[in-house]
């Protein structure tokens, strides 16, 4: 996955910082080759090195003097290409394939004159031409030179500071920061190459295919067998379908990847499986009224009935037209997609999720909606689309996409999808349409009346739609309801052994598993509260405006700085507590954080009473580029969490088989009860340090 994948350069550029240098340096002047530059994503490799800063991983200044130098370099390189060869440049490889980015870039230079040369430095398509045509015509070596610096000065380290910022924002959010800063930089990295890419390899695909479509229709006439004849079938100049195969292809590439890759984690039980319960507890934390009735509303939408009311029409529309071969192709998507989901679910043998009532529609197996709508609306698309422009094209295309995410979306926040199901059933749904359009179009096709066929389509789908929200609402809502999961068992079980049942470790949004919990606390958090403060520590600052710019002062309180977010399974934290002065060094403070667990227990007379799981810990500040201020867990100690057993009356430490005392903060356990909730608690054993 790309957010791993980024994971790996953050370790890499840690160890080998000046090779991320060299490469800032590289693709900050190859940007500026004539033509090739504008195949180069330096722009976002420099901002993605740019957020490894905060992590430690690189160097604010160097990574700026470094990338500002390749930008002079590199437009210093093509502006001596230019001047040196003129006119005759236009006519070598690679201007001479590209006439039109020439001229583009000869008008962009007429246009702004001198200041073209720190223009195009921020404007992309013109930037990889601007320095050669200045070269070609002549342009003074001393003024091109103040212009190149003076652009490249604020080039530099206008685009390493953006990537500094984003770094730093994600670190500000505290211990969920590593994860999420590898996602969202994962994230950025892959639209940033998307985007970069996407023209570019069309562009270069349409010149590719126009080259090989005369050799290769030649051969495939030369001869006669069923390759040959396929490939005639696919090239025949007749044919309107060719780039759409194109775009075919890739999309079967691309979700086959995804396939793969999700079911190597479903197989495996790696983060992404881990990761399920995370995402639901963090969307039902979530939960609002109006919410729940809009996703309620849209998985009915996407329910069983309008799948098989659009199926059905489909069908009678296609035997109308008497086009066999498409209505095959059609019962053969719905068919593959719902013999996979039902597979999938069979094989994996996986819990139903949690907040999900049985019987919710026609096809009960999980992911069996969203197969089947992506499968079947996809291949329909492509029958409707095979014959329209391709504005209309990409409108139905973005339509199909909204309705599938918010149909994905929706399953999740009502907790009836987990997060790797729907992604695997997307991906084959997606994979699984391409396979059979490029199969059913690498054939003569039948002649089925598309704006007919589409508009029957839409009509019925929003016919059954509406008919089943109108009749299913009410009774979804209460189906949808939630129940919380709870485990209950009684307090003497509980300190016998059975807190050992609890998770071991904090379970970060990505699936990974953190800090070990070191504290299970019995009861309301009053109680605990009022201990803690009579020993020091305090509750912290709120977040506010004035609260969030301590982040900014040269040197901060420890106590001025909120606690930043943390993430347990999805569930915020309940409490959190800090202590500073005393023994505690300077720019350093205890952070406590105790998450409500899904366990409850019955004590006496009282109702029943949760349970709360906890992390003990010593965080830091560090510095940022001399600007900002970042939180930082340290490992912890035993000592530390003796200091915090101490305030908390009838305190006891317990520890997991295998584990030591000495060990540092993966030791002992601290168990603890509400005063009046037992009497059995020992004392804090002074032995264990």
């Amino acid at each position: 996955m790309i957010a791993q994948l980024v994971q790996v350069l953050v370790g890499f550029a840690r160890g080998h910082a000046w090779l991320a240098y060299a490469l800032a340096f590289l693709l900050a002047g190859a940007e500026a080759f004539p033509v090739v530059g504008a195949l180069v994503p330096g722009t976002a490799t420099i901002i993605a090195l740019g957020a490894l800063v905060p992590a430690g991983a690189l160097l604010f200044w160097p990574l700026v003097v470094f990338a500002t130098l390749g930008a002079i370099a590199g437009d210093g390189l093509s502006y001596w290409l230019g001047s040196h060869y003129k006119s005759e440049a236009i006519s070598h490889w690679p201007l001479r394939h590209y006439s039109g980015l020439v001229d583009r870039g000869n008008a962009f230079f007429e246009k702004h004159g001198g200041k073209a040369i720190l223009i195009a430095r921020f404007t992309p398509g013109v930037r990889a031409v601007v320095p050669v045509v200045a070269g070609i015509t002549g342009m003074p070596i001393t003024r091109f030179y103040a212009l190149n610096v003076l652009s490249a000065l604020l080039w530099g380290p206008a685009h390493v500071l953006m990537g500094v910022l984003v770094g730093a924002s994600l670190t500000v959010l505290g211990a969920i920061a590593g994860q999420l800063e590898a996602l969202f930089l994962g994230l950025l990295l892959g639209v940033a190459i998307l985007v970069w890419i996407t023209p570019r390899v069309l562009r270069w695909l349409r010149r590719f295919l126009g080259y090989l479509h005369g050799p290769v229709l030649a051969w495939a006439q030369s001869g006669d067998s069923w390759v040959r004849r396929q490939v005639i079938s696919i090239l025949d100049p007749g044919k309107a379908e060719l780039p759409g195969l194109a775009v075919l292809g890739g999309l079967l590439v691309v979700s086959l990847w995804l396939f793969f890759g999700v079911m190597q984690d479903l197989i495996a039980g790696d983060p992404l499986v881990q990761a399920d319960r995370s995402v639901l507890n963090l969307l039902l934390s979530l939960r609002m009224e109006w919410a729940a009735h809009l996703a309620v509303g849209m998985s009915e939408l996407g329910g069983a009935p309008e799948a098989l009311a659009v199926l059905a029409i489909a069908l009678l529309w296609l035997d109308r037209r008497r086009a066999w071969r498409a209505m095959a192709y059609v019962i053969a998507a719905a068919a593959g997609a719902i013999l996979f989901a039902i597979g999938l679910d069979l094989a994996l043998k996986r819990p139903q999720p949690l907040y999900r009532s049985p019987g919710w529609g026609l096809l009960p197996f999980p992911g069996t909606h969203l197969a089947l709508f992506v499968a079947l609306l996809g291949f329909l698309a492509v029958l409707v689309c095979r014959e329209v422009a391709w504005r209309r094209q990409v409108g139905v295309a973005f339509a199909i996409v909204l309705f599938v995410a918010s149909l994905a979306g929706s399953q999740l926040y009502l907790g009836a999808e987990y997060l790797s199901t729907a992604l695997e059933v997307l991906a084959f749904g997606t994979a699984w349409a391409a396979l059979l359009s490029i199969a059913y179009l690498a054939r003569p096709t039948e002649t089925v009346r598309p704006a007919g066929l589409g508009l029957a389509v839409t009509l019925t789908f929003a016919l059954a739609g509406t008919v089943n929200v109108a009749i299913a609402h009410t009774s979804d809502m209460r189906r949808y309801a939630l129940t919380p999961h709870t485990v209950t068992f009684s307090v003497e079980d509980w300190l016998g052994g059975q807190w050992r049942s609890l998770p071991a470790r904090r379970l970060s949004l990505l699936g990974s598993f953190n800090q070990p919990f070191t504290v299970q606390w019995l009861g309301p958090l009053g109680p605990v509260q009022a201990d803690l403060q009579r020993h020091g520590w305090r509750l912290p600052v709120s977040w506010r405006l004035l609260s969030a710019l301590a982040f900014l002062s040269p040197h901060p309180s420890m106590a001025s700085l909120p606690v930043l977010p943390s993430f347990e399974s999805g569930r915020m934290e309940a409490m959190a507590m800090i202590k500073t002065g005393g023994n505690i060094p300077n720019g350093e403070r205890l952070v406590l954080r105790l998450w409500r667990s899904d366990v409850v227990i019955p004590v006496r007379n009282n109702p029943p009473q949760p349970l709360y799981i906890g992390t003990v810990g010593v965080e830091r500040t560090r510095r940022i580029i001399s600007t900002v201020n970042m939180l930082q867990d340290v490992r912890g100690a035993n000592s530390v969490l003796v200091a915090f057993a101490a305030a908390i009356p009838g305190a006891r430490f317990v520890l997991r088989p295998g584990q030591a005392a000495v060990s540092d903060w993966s030791g002992p356990t601290v168990l603890a009860l509400a005063p009046g909730l037992a009497s059995t608690a020992t004392p804090v054993p002074h032995a264990v340090r």
